[in-house]
């Protein structure tokens, strides 16, 4: 997993079991004469997330972000969490919050902070509805009604929003499964040839490696690279069955295209290596590799934006 929702707040998910859950359930203890004691199920403790995150000005302001979680931490208001993959967990409270700056540009303004943050569920009472706060995550994440649109705090779904069938959003949610499955698959077969690119870097100020031998270091990328291009196009062609009435999705398949012009141009450079001209070959490869990566974050975070926004809704159809 990459990136998790709460409320309107994308983030980046830091390293594998940077999320920790406790659930528990409750019991009653009843005391016996002359026995051991006999329990009886109450119910279910509230659940509990505790998440090391990452802001990263690749796809987001990290001080920016930081306020917002500070201002729904003194709200004292529920926001719903979902995970990347769609998952919604439930409405959650922010109990706890710290802070430690990574790096910071020269004027002091955050490029990439470290935060970790307590959530405690907020069950609702009798009456009360949780797709109350899916709605409030809605229009933000998913951009309905329109670019800068201010969410109400108060929101409730709109009926426009709960007459969509459920039968596109349940479709929709396997879209972004799949879109992130190809996505997943493709950023793996490009962290493989990045890695061989900076060996061919460290190869070329070898005298005792031919310049031959790095030539076919580099072609034996060929086969990943293109296998990650093609994961991007599957992904982009998964949105081919997008309803006009769901999230809008423009945004994240320009970055798909994005991602999958600039394997193209890797490809192509790395037809055109020869023995004589590797230095220049390695140089220019890098340099993609490094304007390409920068990039995938952004793909990363769209589809999570996007599922998230496809659960909530679904949530509040009660799907």
């Amino acid at each position: 997993m990459n990136y998790a929702i709460l409320g309107d707040i994308r983030f980046e998910i830091r390293a594998t079991g940077a999320m920790d859950a406790r659930m528990g359930v409750e019991y009653a203890e009843h005391p016996r004469i002359e026995g051991k004691p006999r329990r009886q199920f109450v119910g279910d403790r509230a659940d509990q997330w505790r998440i090391a995150m990452r802001f990263s000005r690749t796809f987001c302001d990290p001080d920016r972000e930081f306020a917002r979680l500070e201002a729904a931490m003194s709200d004292h208001a529920p926001l719903p969490f979902v995970l990347e993959s769609g998952g919604y967990k439930g409405d959650f409270v922010l109990s706890s919050l710290s802070l430690t700056l990574k790096k910071t540009d020269r004027f002091g303004n955050a490029i990439l902070s470290d935060v970790e943050l307590t959530l405690d569920e907020c069950v609702p009472g009798p009456g009360e509805e949780r797709a109350a706060n899916a709605g409030r995550a809605i229009r933000r994440i998913s951009g309905w009604g329109g670019p800068g649109v201010e969410f109400d705090p108060g929101a409730r779904l709109s009926p426009t929003l709960l007459s969509i069938p459920s039968g596109p959003l349940a479709s929709a949610r396997a879209v972004v499964s799949s879109a992130a499955r190809f996505v997943a698959k493709a950023r793996d077969d490009w962290s493989v040839a990045r890695g061989v690119f900076a060996d061919a870097d460290r190869m070329r100020s070898n005298p005792m490696i031919a310049n031959a031998d790095i030539v076919t270091k580099l072609r034996e990328m060929t086969d990943p690279i293109t296998a990650s291009r093609a994961g991007f196009s599957s992904a982009r062609d998964a949105f081919s069955r997008w309803d006009a009435g769901l999230p809008d999705a423009s945004a994240t398949l320009a970055d798909m295209g994005a991602a999958e012009d600039g394997l193209g141009a890797v490809l192509s450079d790395l037809d055109g290596v020869v023995p004589e001209g590797v230095d220049g070959a390695v140089s220019a490869l890098l340099g993609r590799a490094e304007v390409l990566s920068s990039r995938l974050p952004a793909v990363d975070a769209g589809l999570a934006g996007i599922a998230a926004g496809v659960s909530t809704r679904m949530f509040g159809r009660g799907e």
